[in-house]
């Protein structure tokens, strides 16, 4: 299951004006949470327009996948999509 952290990162994905014209990586490694298969992703155009997120299936293990790239920039970050949601489901109930 992903943590609140986890939870919390990909939530707040919203659109970032700063992100927009950002010079890009081609490539950023990812490690799939699910197979920790290694491969490499480029940036989704929703990145390149300022909203950090982008979904994609790995290539190991074909869960789908909402990534993001990490604060540090060298790197990208994966959750299983359907935990995502799960989690956000939850968490709406919750406040309810």
């Amino acid at each position: 299951m992903i943590t609140d952290e986890q939870f919390a990162l990909f939530e707040a994905a919203n659109f970032h004006e700063s992100q927009v014209g950002q010079d890009f990586r081609e490539r950023y490694d990812l490690v799939c949470p699910v197979c920790r298969n290694e491969t490499e992703i480029a940036p989704s155009l929703a990145m390149r327009c300022g909203m950090n997120q982008g979904a994609a299936s790995c290539p190991g293990c074909k869960t789908f996948l909402l990534i993001r790239i990490a604060d540090t920039g060298d790197h990208a970050e994966a959750v299983p999509y359907q935990q995502y949601i799960e989690v956000r489901t939850q968490k709406a109930g919750a406040s309810e």
